[in-house]
């Protein structure tokens, strides 16, 4: 690299301490000429004044210097990490000082990618530096620090060894085809359970990487049904703020709004969407269009109606689609009964809740606020709906209790037994390994069946190719590209 290159390796914002990442061949040589101490000592903490000029008469701060020699550094080349008062306008005198010498500002990842091509780590480490920064809960802390520390990586060698130790009797055998060999039959014997050992092992990673991935990944939660129902209430008494905007104006929300919501170890994307209806207007109509794509891609999906709405057909056949991964709460009983009366069935039993959508569907027919269709499916549906008030804060720790089990329930089910097979972390790694076992299983096929040593030897190479590209050594710019633009900056 003929430029160096700098970052902000803490939070961007005001704090005790901001750390500035510097990357360099010969850093020390440039920076030296703005600092008071000489003879720096690699990796000891060094108290210096920086400053903004080579006579070192405008001081920037007094901070600690850490100078990482080479390969011993994070990314392989000469690296200073700069411990500063953490002050924004003197971060940005450091900035501008860099900038004075010709450094230029980290891409996202880039130091992180400069390990990678340097040797220090490999594609999967990367991919484990990002999920751990990511991570959200114990066990995806626990996974990234797992691929980290090269558990996958060290088993993939493995497996590379194995497919090597086969490739060699079948190149042996196509390089040499006048010479009549005899294999020991043990010889056979262990390349069978070559076969059998890289198939059974790649099967087991598989068989857990879609709960392996799911640990690095948020549940899909969505907030719909007819408009003005009360979802961006219900979105906003979820984060405890008010993220949407709240109106008794029908079609408020154009499409959707997304935050973040963990509820436990459960890390949730939460989504108000607009509402369903039949609308003349062009853009809720592609607002409603966005929403119905969100709805197919959800984990789970609120349902919330209200005593007010109109049940239409578009709201029964979204219900019908989508009933195994549904809430259905009603909103808006405050209409239908006083405080008082809330108040004293707050917190009501699952054992009650029958009773209690009896009284509510009793008190709409009595003001006249249902219709047959609308009355009809709430009898249906009894069992699994749950009255609320979001005004009153009435049975929305309910709604959170029911969501929360729905998602374990469903990460439960997909969770295999063995956890000591939890080493795929990202697509592109389900992907390659996928390929990488039917390469070796077509390469099996090919020995056992038919004794096709060369279809055998082909396929074999293709697998190891494939390792390769899972672990980095064989990348394009691209692949780099799309790994590392989701990294931090000073990462």
């Amino acid at each position: 690299m003929s430029n160096g290159i700098y970052a902000l390796a803490s939070g961007y914002g005001k704090s005790a301490i901001a750390v500035v990442r510097i990357t360099k061949k010969n850093v020390l040589l440039d920076i030296s000429k703005f600092i008071n101490k000489k003879n720096i000592k690699p990796r000891y903490a060094t108290l210096v004044n920086l400053y903004k000029d080579k006579e070192k008469i405008n001081l920037i701060d007094n901070c600690i210097l850490l100078y990482f020699e080479g390969n011993r550094s994070y990314c392989g080349i000469d690296t200073i990490e700069l411990y500063l008062h953490g002050s924004l306008f003197i971060i940005k005198e450091v900035f501008n000082l860099l900038d004075s010498i010709g450094y230029r500002e980290a891409e996202p990842g880039e130091f992180t990618k400069l390990a990678l091509i340097n040797g220090k780590i490999d594609l999967i480490q990367a991919e484990a530096i990002n999920n751990l920064i990511n991570s959200e809960n114990q066990k995806a802390y626990e996974n990234s620090l797992k691929n980290l520390d090269k558990e996958f990586s060290n088993r993939l060698k493995i497996y590379e060894e194995k497919i090597l130790n086969i490739s060699s009797f079948f190149e042996a055998s196509l390089e040499y085809p006048e010479d009549d060999f005899e294999v020991d039959e043990g010889y056979l014997k262990r390349i069978e359970d070559d076969f059998d050992f890289l198939i059974d092992e790649i099967s087991n990673i598989l068989k857990n990487s879609d709960s392996s991935i799911r640990l690095h990944s948020k549940f899909n939660v969505v907030i719909a049904g007819p408009t003005n129902s009360g979802k961006s209430s219900l979105f906003n008494t979820f984060l405890k703020e008010d993220r949407s905007i709240v109106s008794d104006i029908h079609g408020t929300t154009r499409d959707y709004i997304e935050s973040e919501l963990t509820l436990g170890n459960l890390h949730i994307s939460i989504f108000d969407t607009a509402g369903i209806r039949d609308s003349e207007d062009k853009i809720e109509k592609i607002g409603i269009q966005r929403v119905n794509k969100l709805i197919s891609e959800a984990d789970i999906i609120i349902f919330l109606l209200s005593v007010d709405c109109i049940l239409d057909k578009k709201l029964l056949e979204l219900f019908e689609n989508n009933k195994s991964k549904i809430i259905v709460a009603l909103n808006k009983i405050d209409l239908l009964f006083t405080k008082d009366e809330i108040l004293k069935t707050k917190n009501i039993e699952k054992t009650k809740k029958n009773q209690d959508i009896e009284k509510v569907i009793g008190k709409m027919k009595e003001l006249k606020l249902t219709e047959r269709v609308f009355e009809e499916f709430l009898l249906e549906n009894h069992n699994n709906i749950i009255p609320i008030s979001i005004e009153m804060n009435y049975n929305i720790d309910l709604i959170e209790k029911m969501l929360k089990d729905k998602l374990e329930k469903s990460y439960e089910q997909n969770k295999e037994e063995d956890e000591s097979y939890f080493f795929i972390q990202t697509i592109r790694q389900k992907v390659l390994i996928e390929q990488v076992l039917k390469y070796i299983k077509d390469a099996q096929v090919a020995y056992k069946n038919k004794g096709l040593y060369d279809i055998s030897a082909e396929c074999l190479r293709n697998a190891y190719l494939k390792i390769n590209e899972l672990t980095g050594k064989e990348y394009t710019e691209e692949l780099l590209e799309s790994i590392f633009s989701k990294f931090c900056l000073g990462k």
